[in-house]
């Protein structure tokens, strides 16, 4: 048995609200300031580090964040902190609006909205305790948004998707390889196990193509030599 759909919709409401309610956030995560000089240094010098900009003792650099880092020193130069805080608050807000669709679809039709409510409360009350200003909280909604997509039944959309969001994650964050490995569990385990509502040729083709989305950054799409970046330097 189901809630009634404005129940639900209030619930979706209600989890909207509490993501936006991250605003209150302090600007004081240790990494922000990193990502805040790499952005910096990257607009100034036109081009991405290959070198460590700070250490000089170390020669060589890959900057797995700098797309992010791009996008908080912007909001920072139009904004400031309050800015970025209020980019929090919209991320965590998407974020909880994407938890509680998992957490619908996985209920199938058993849909209660207490129960749901009570599965997001868990969910985002974990999640708070590693939420800060940073760009791991991105690379968070993207890894959600792909678990989102890979419970449902997949559709001829699917892979170009999850395509797209790796492509975007390999120049965010280093999380980018769970989704390959998300795949994996939910296409390729059910078809190593039995299951033949997909064929090989899409189930291992798409855990090949994901992987391959590394590749498809400043990073990656280079000739393998003795100076950095090398080709699997995403791996």
């Amino acid at each position: 048995m189901t809630d009634s759909p404005s129940l639900k919709r209030w619930s979706y409401f209600i989890a909207i609200i509490i993501g936006l309610g991250f605003w209150h956030y302090p600007a004081n995560d240790p990494d922000l300031g990193w990502h805040l000089f790499g952005g910096a240094w990257i607009f100034n010098h036109g081009r991405l580090p290959t070198e460590d900009v700070v250490n000089t003792f170390n020669k060589f650099w890959h900057d797995y964040h700098w797309l992010g880092q791009i996008v908080l020193y912007k909001i920072f130069t139009l904004a400031g902190y309050d800015g970025l805080r209020i980019a929090l608050a919209l991320v965590m807000a998407a974020l909880s609006k994407v938890l509680l669709d998992i957490i619908y679809i996985s209920m199938e039709r058993q849909q209660s909205v207490l129960l749901a409510m009570v599965f997001y409360l868990a969910s985002i009350t974990l999640i708070n305790a590693v939420t800060s200003i940073r760009i791991q909280m991105l690379a968070v909604l993207i890894i959600a948004l792909t678990l989102r997509r890979l419970i449902q039944k997949p559709t001829a959309s699917e892979l170009p998707w999850l395509f797209f969001l790796s492509a975007l994650l390999v120049n965010i964050h280093v999380y980018w390889v769970l989704i390959p490995m998300l795949w994996f569990f939910y296409r390729c385990v059910p078809r190593l196990a039995g299951e033949r509502n997909l064929s090989p040729a899409y189930v291992w083709g798409g855990a090949l193509l994901l992987g391959l989305a590394g590749l498809i950054s400043p990073y990656g799409i280079v000739n393998i030599g003795y100076h950095p970046p090398f080709i699997f330097m995403n791996y």
